[in-house]
């Protein structure tokens, strides 16, 4: 049972907020950076003080420390596929909620272009491959292709394509949470 329990009045309702003293809440949603209304499922956030505390976002892009005591905090985020988001500096007092939203920016990148010949007919089936990345990718009947989660860096990309000669491009650069496009 709570130390005290604060009774709210309203002309919709009751409400009742119980709050421990010496406690207090930080909630927030974690969304993507280029498409704002995707929120990001699977975040570990730290909440680092006197005592540290860790949250998981739910589906919702939602997290919450509940009942967390008074103090000074640093909140820091970590996910395999985003980059960390600068940590933020937040202090808890007694039934004040804080609230700390994000907005994070893919660790990796995307590749893009079209395949085509000397007509400028687009390419069908030609692979693409990325020296040093798991991945390809394989053009479609207008000569696109793109491939995603590329670690950002410089790569040496090539199109191939049974009966046409190989095409080399070096040092294509790919930076976190944007697209590059390469055609060939």
């Amino acid at each position: 049972f709570p130390e005290t329990m604060n009774f709210v009045w309203s002309f919709v309702g009751l409400n009742f907020n119980t709050v421990a003293a010496g406690t207090g809440d930080i909630s927030g949603t974690i969304k993507n950076i280029l498409t704002p209304f995707d929120s990001i499922a699977g975040v570990v956030v730290t909440a680092t003080g006197a005592t540290t505390y860790t949250a998981t976002t739910n589906g919702y892009g939602y997290y919450l420390f509940d009942g967390i005591d008074e103090g000074g905090y640093v909140l820091t985020t970590s996910h395999s596929l985003y980059l960390d988001a600068a940590p933020a500096s937040v202090t808890v007092a007694s039934a004040t909620p804080v609230v700390q939203n994000y907005s994070l920016s893919f660790k990796s990148g995307v590749l893009e272009g079209y395949v085509k010949d000397q007509a400028d007919a687009p390419l069908q089936n030609a692979i693409i491959t990325i020296a040093g990345h798991n991945g390809t990718g394989t053009t479609d009947i207008d000569g696109f292709y793109r491939v995603i989660g590329i670690d950002s860096g410089y790569y040496d990309i090539t199109a191939t394509l049974a009966t046409y000669a190989p095409q080399l491009v070096n040092n294509v650069i790919i930076t976190p949470n944007d697209t590059t496009d390469q055609n060939f």
